[in-house]
Parts: C-alpha cells; sequence; structure tokens
C-alpha cells in the first residue's frame, strides 16, 4: 500500500511538472508575464511627468537649506528644467509612438543628476519627499 502511495505521489509530481510550461505559456499569452502594455507604460509615464512637476513645484517654494548658495540653486533648478524637458519629450514621442530608448536614457541621466544633489545639499521636507515618491516610477 505504501508502494502504491509513493507511485501516486511521484505520478502526481510528474504530471504537476509537465504542467507549468504550459501555465507558464498562458500566462504570458494573457499578458500576465514580465512584458507591460501601452497602457501602462503610458500610465507610468503622465505619473512621472505628474510628480516630476509636484517635485519641481515644490523645490520653487524656498526650499533650500543652509549650504546652499545662488550657484547651486541655478544649477539645480537647471538640471530640475532640463529633467522636465526630458519626461515632455518621451512623453510626445510616446504618444507619437515613436523609440523612447535614448528619452528614457536621457530622463534616467538627469534623474540621476538630481539624486546626486538631493544627497549633497538639505532641502525642506516636502522637496524630498515629492523627489522619493517620483522615484518610486524611475
Amino acid at each position: 500500500m505504501k508502494e502504491l502511495q509513493n507511485k501516486l505521489v511521484v505520478l502526481a509530481l510528474i504530471i504537476g511538472m509537465s504542467m507549468i510550461p504550459v501555465f507558464a505559456q498562458f500566462n504570458r499569452d494573457n499578458g500576465y508575464g514580465n512584458r507591460v502594455n501601452d497602457r501602462q507604460i503610458a500610465t507610468l509615464i503622465n505619473q512621472i511627468e505628474v510628480k516630476s512637476n509636484s517635485f519641481r513645484n515644490q523645490l520653487n517654494r524656498g526650499q533650500f537649506g543652509t549650504n546652499n548658495n545662488s550657484q547651486n540653486i541655478r544649477n539645480i533648478n537647471q538640471t530640475v528644467t532640463a529633467f522636465k524637458d526630458s519626461v515632455d519629450r518621451m512623453k510626445q514621442n510616446y504618444a507619437y509612438r515613436r523609440d523612447i530608448s535614448n528619452d528614457l536614457r536621457d530622463v534616467l541621466a538627469k534623474a540621476n543628476q538630481i539624486e546626486n544633489a538631493m544627497r549633497q545639499y538639505r532641502f525642506n521636507p516636502q522637496t524630498e519627499n515629492a523627489w522619493r515618491l517620483l522615484k518610486v516610477d524611475l
């Protein structure tokens, strides 16, 4: 009886293991895999745009602490403006169904510059929080 149970368990495992590729293919074919669809990409780009606007608004509200001079402020504002322009360009190119891989690289490069500034200088908590929320989508 024990031997029959062991054989049934082995048979069930074999059948179960053989079904994994079938379920994996079903999931991929029905959008459950690692692929994202156009709507998800458009939503993400819109979220990045909204959150970057929020971050920029916070940055423009007297955001700088004691270790920031006027040159630092100008540099950060220029970087944030360049980031916004990159996001806008990516959104427009995506809307026109153009390749956005270079735009994405540019957005991430500008975000990296902002991240370095956020680490180097002191900002008010609202600005730092707005940046943290934006980084989640990047």
